[in-house]
Order: C-alpha cells, then structure tokens, then sequence
C-alpha cells in the first residue's frame, strides 16, 4: 500500500482547495488559473478515490484473513 502516495495527494488537494478559494475571493478573477487549478484538483481527486479504493480492499484482506499482520 502506497500510504506515503495517499497522504501526498491528500495535502496537494487540500494545497489545490486553498489556492482555488484564495483565487475566488480575490477581486480580479483570473479565470484561466482557475479553471487550470480546478482541473487539477479533478485529476488528484480521481487519483485520491482510486487510492482509497486500494487502501479499504487492503484493510478487508487485512481483517479477513490475517493479512499483513
């Protein structure tokens, strides 16, 4: 299990969320960074889904058959 990779893409999100929210709160939109940051996060956050698809499958072997122990 790639838990390092995990946390790391959970503080880019997070990193991604505060540049996203400075940027809407500023009172010239930069519309083109915007949208870049905001595909970003779409592609981290498919990233994070899959990741803890494969942290939840390690933890129901690990519970199941004693796995990893």
């Amino acid at each position: 299990m790639e838990l390092n990779r995990y946390e790391t893409v959970e503080r880019v999100i997070k990193k991604l969320d505060n540049k996203i929210n400075k940027l809407l709160n500023e009172d010239i939109l930069k519309s083109k960074e915007l949208s870049i940051l905001i595909d970003l996060r779409g592609i981290y956050i498919k990233e994070y889904e899959g990741l803890t698809r494969s942290k939840n499958t390690h933890e129901m072997f690990k519970k199941e058959n004693g796995y990893g122990k």
